[in-house]
């Protein structure tokens, strides 16, 4: 039996072997597909190029996924969740591991919820959805692809993850990779890094404020003494037919985005993923409904510092969707955003720009 033939069947064993002990455990099968029609044009450095056609996770990444958890009794719970991504148009994995986007373990209680695994950031988790109307969807639109990269989904390997009961409004999380990519090695070889979190929700505010470092191998031959750090700040603030969002992030020495697991060989960060001084940007965006669905507009400024990027061109990102539910599983998305110049390297004569509409349904 293959690999794939395993992967197919464990929903179903999984599923079989819970039956018995319902009263104490279970396991649920949980996925989303989400495939739509796109027009991309992207302009690098005068460069031009562009794609045209079926597009996956256009709104949300594909995917599918097991949660559990046991009841240990006195409150106690045993959780853990295994996550795997995928592309709706070909049926590719979209990580080169099976479960990319979640492997974890932990346990619950009055003390909040400790996880040890490959996670997602809590800074991710706590401001994407707060200072965006986009949050962490809509690819070019999201947050974190628009400039707050410490929001760009990041996920880190060998991490301990902890979210605190909500107290009057408030929680908090934490979380310390020993090595964000793969297998932990030498104490000098590993890339480790740290999130923090604070969100204070209550009627109709919501804030946040999120802090991550990393710490980089001491034998990085691009690191150079630098170890790259983000600050992100914001809310919104929800009027009832309507709602207001801001925020405002700097990233100094890089992109903490850059220390994401994955299995390049080696845990340095790459040349691409250091810079000298810090980048800025600011957010703000709004949500309202129209004809049973909803409007979400968001834009952002980049602001390259000189230090990092002498010769940058600063970049203005403009996004604008619709989306209307057909169920309570099932919606239809449209949307456009053009990012004017190169987020990354602050380029001139750059430029990108995408288009389109699909569907997404969650199981």
């Amino acid at each position: 039996m293959t690999k794939n033939h395993i992967a197919l069947l464990l929903p179903a064993l999984l599923a079989l072997s819970t039956g018995a002990h319902a009263q104490q455990s279970s396991v649920t099968l949980y996925g989303l597909v989400d495939t739509g029609i796109f027009h991309e044009r992207v302009k690098e450095d005068g460069i031009t190029k562009q794609k045209n056609g079926l597009k996956s996770g256009g709104q949300g990444g594909s995917r599918w996924g097991l949660r559990g958890m046991e009841d240990l009794g006195n409150g106690y719970r045993v959780n853990f969740e295994l996550e795997s991504g995928f592309n709706m148009t070909n049926g590719e994995q979209s990580f080169s591991r099976l479960f990319g986007r979640a492997a974890w373990l932990g346990v619950s209680g009055d003390f909040g919820d400790v996880r040890f695994g490959r996670a997602m950031t809590v800074s991710t988790e706590f401001a994407s959805s707060a200072i965006s109307p986009f949050g962490g969807g809509f690819t070019q639109a999201a947050l974190g692809r628009s400039g707050f990269r410490a929001s760009d989904n990041p996920r880190y390997d060998n991490q301990v993850k902890y979210l605190s009961p909500i107290f009057s409004g408030f929680q908090l999380g934490l979380g310390y990779s020993f090595n964000t990519k793969g297998e932990q090695q030498d104490a000098s070889d590993n890339s480790r890094a740290m999130n923090l979190a604070a969100k204070y929700a209550s009627g109709a505010v919501t804030l946040v404020a999120t802090y991550d470092r990393l710490w980089t191998p001491a034998d990085d031959p691009n690191a150079r003494g630098r170890n790259p750090s983000a600050l992100q700040l914001g809310g919104n603030y929800n009027f009832g037919s309507f709602q207001l969002y801001a925020g405002w992030t700097r990233q100094s020495d890089g992109w903490v985005k850059s220390a994401e697991g994955a299995p390049t060989g080696s845990n340095y960060l790459g040349s691409a993923g250091y810079f000298d001084g810090h980048v800025d940007a600011y957010a703000i965006g709004t949500k309202f409904k129209v004809g049973g669905g909803s409007v979400l507009a968001s834009y952002q400024y980049v602001d390259a510092g000189r230090e990092a990027f002498p010769d940058r061109k600063n970049v203005n990102v403009y996004n604008l969707g619709y989306t209307y539910p057909l169920s309570k599983r099932t919606n239809l998305y449209a949307y456009g955003s053009l990012i004017d110049g190169d987020l990354y390297n602050f380029r001139h004569r750059s430029y990108s720009r995408l288009i389109g509409a699909g569907i997404l349904h969650k199981f």
